[in-house]
């Protein structure tokens, strides 16, 4: 069993700066900081005891984040939320899979669906038509009793990672893509890429008969048994999330102060310390924000893919935990 990437980098952090992490023997997923005498904070995976619980629930809901983020003034993607027939009955609602298709019909497709309350691109997909709506409703239903539909924005994806005053991580992402060889099939490329991001320290979450993957596949007139060209690429996925697969360009050194500021902004207005800012726009990070969306917020940012592009990449989320750590004990 491969060791839990944030509990066991806090623990090495602890021994570097003398500070009592104890971390529960069987899974090492959970852990205990001492504060002081008798006193201690906790943390589970990357969930760290640095936001305030309310905030943090609110983050963690899709459907009322983007409420609130919307309240406040920021530019999200337009959307609703829907039911699953047990949840429908449970508050008393026809607001149900029936109305999610309706509704997907009026936004027009494509459109974005995906769990309220799950993270790391767990279930986000693309569809294009109402057969793979359908297909895709259900097996989300089966991941979150709420399901948001919305709108396709278009555009570059940013993940900052904003922690207080500062934003020390910032890159663009990109969704999971292999290169044809022109003799090896989607599937026996998608393998050799699995192998890849496991050497890099990386697990891809994704089965080959994945709704995503699938409705990706169709809408290139593609299947698994595809042979592409020999420097063809071929886009698998629509998220660009790198827990499934995607890369990375990392533009930390390089990101404007407006996006900065902006990411600030938002996330102490939503009432955050640690913070993701998901963003997209068609504007390049060195230059001056324009339009943008603020797509989701991550109370709890995974940070594990984007250390393992390199070393550079493991020094900041290094320093940044390091700085969490002498927080948790010292504020």
């Amino acid at each position: 069993m491969s060791q839990p990437f944030t509990s066991t980098l806090l623990e090495e952090l602890g021994r570097e700066l003398s500070i009592e992490v104890l971390l529960e023997p069987q899974f090492r997923q959970v852990g205990r900081v001492q504060q002081g005498e008798g006193r201690y904070r906790y943390f589970k995976l990357s969930s760290l005891d640095v936001n305030p619980s309310g905030s943090a629930k609110i983050a963690g809901d899709k459907t009322y984040a983007s409420y609130f983020m919307s309240e406040l003034g920021y530019p999200v993607p337009e959307g609703k939320a829907f039911f699953s027939d047990a949840w429908c009955a449970v508050n008393k609602t026809t607001n149900d899979k029936k109305a999610a298709m309706a509704y997907a019909q009026e936004l027009g497709f494509p459109v974005i669906i995906k769990p309220n309350a799950k993270a790391q691109g767990a279930g986000v997909m693309k569809v294009a038509n109402l057969a793979s709506l359908e297909r895709g409703l259900d097996q989300l239903f089966l991941l979150d009793n709420i399901v948001v539909v919305q709108r396709v924005v278009v555009g570059k994806d940013y993940r900052l990672i904003v922690y207080r005053d500062t934003v020390p991580i910032a890159y663009e992402r990109r969704p999971l893509s292999v290169i044809g060889t022109g003799s090896a099939s989607l599937e026996k490329l998608l393998a050799d890429r699995r192998e890849q991001l496991v050497t890099q320290g990386r697990a891809l979450k994704l089965e080959s008969n994945d709704e995503r993957l699938q409705s990706r596949l169709r809408e290139q007139g593609l299947t698994l048994a595809s042979v592409p060209k020999n420097g063809e690429e071929i886009q698998l996925l629509q998220n660009a999330n790198m827990s499934t697969g995607g890369t990375a360009i990392d533009v930390s050194a390089s990101l404007h102060p407006s996006f900065i500021a902006l990411a600030q902004r938002l996330t102490q207005a939503m009432g955050l310390a640690l913070c993701g800012v998901d963003l997209m726009t068609k504007g390049d990070p060195t230059a001056p924000l324009g339009e943008y969306t603020i797509i989701e917020i991550n109370d709890h940012p995974g940070l594990e893919h984007y250390a393992a592009l390199s070393d550079e990449a493991r020094n900041r989320v290094k320093s940044l935990y390091r700085t969490i750590l002498h927080d948790l004990v010292h504020r």
